[in-house]
């Protein structure tokens, strides 16, 4: 394309917006690279063994505080894949955390609309934190606090 616009003698556009590649092929046809995984589990257990809510803290708290909101939680394969994707010793595409995001984001239907308005990074927790203090404290500060 590049090129193509020199030849033609088109101006050259610099821009700042960073570029975001979005796989839409199915889960078995998209890259991915090794990981460590999550969790490491004892021989005689596998993630079959697990139920969700007792490996990933944030649906076990979704589930007890919004208990009556039943469009607040995750649907069942939502649960299903977020468990898989937690052993998986593969990382995470673009298109799969568009699929298990959360429940009151789904009013956002396009994923590119998502990821235009929306961005992700790693949380480290400190030591002795537990993921559902640190959300409580996330969603309760200010928005003038500093993070």
């Amino acid at each position: 394309m590049e090129t193509i616009s020199h030849v033609l003698g088109y101006d050259q556009v610099f821009t700042n917006i960073d570029f975001m590649h979005v796989p839409t092929v199915p889960l078995e046809e998209r890259p991915g690279k090794e990981k460590i995984p999550t969790f490491k589990l004892r021989s005689n257990h596998g993630p079959s063994d697990l139920e969700a809510a007792e490996v990933i803290e944030g649906i076990k708290s979704r589930q007890e505080r919004l208990r009556r909101n039943s469009w607040r939680q995750f649907t069942c394969s939502e649960e299903m894949l977020l468990k898989d994707l937690l052993f998986s010793p593969i990382s995470v595409d673009a298109t799969t955390i568009f699929g298990v995001r959360t429940p009151e984001l789904r009013l956002i239907p396009k994923q590119c609309d998502y990821f235009r308005w929306f961005s992700r990074k790693p949380v480290k927790l400190k030591k002795g934190e537990t993921l559902d203090s640190y959300l409580y404290a996330n969603i309760h500060r200010k928005y003038d606090d500093t993070p």
